[in-house]
């Protein structure tokens, strides 16, 4: 009895603290901006965190109702940080290479534990120069 006991207090001690427990996604409220060239977006923060670590990515979007983009004019760079404001990992400008209405931009995973957050920016082609539209910081995820 004391065997059946003493394994249930351990499970679910141990099983309240595996990693997994705390896998999720946490993403910041839409910031709008534009319009450029005729079209408006918005963009959002995104972080996740998983059994084998945490990644972060910034969503560019046009509004709802506005037409899909031609090819180079809404990109987004993808940044994670640390709950001090480190910033861990970060990916270079990618693009649309298609007409599309959005597109999500993620960092590589970073594999230690900790509490993080991702900050983004996307940008928008006005027809003569990009335009760079922070996103809103995302909740903390803690992996």
């Amino acid at each position: 009895m004391w065997a059946v006991l003493v394994g249930v207090i351990v499970g679910v001690v141990f099983g309240a603290t595996i990693p997994s427990a705390y896998a999720g996604t946490a993403t910041s409220s839409p910031n709008y901006y534009g319009p450029y060239a005729g079209y408006t977006y918005w963009n959002q923060a995104i972080v996740t965190t998983y059994a084998s670590g945490a990644y972060g990515g910034t969503h560019v979007q046009t509004y709802p109702g506005t037409p899909s983009v031609p090819p180079g004019y809404m990109g987004a760079v993808g940044k994670l940080y640390n709950s001090s404001g480190v910033l861990l990992l970060e990916t270079g400008y990618s693009y649309n290479s298609v007409y599309a209405s959005g597109m999500t931009v993620y960092t590589s995973t970073w594999t230690s534990h900790g509490t993080f957050y991702s900050r983004g920016w996307s940008r928008a082609w006005d027809g003569y120069s990009y335009h760079a539209c922070q996103t809103y910081q995302s909740p903390y995820q803690t992996y």
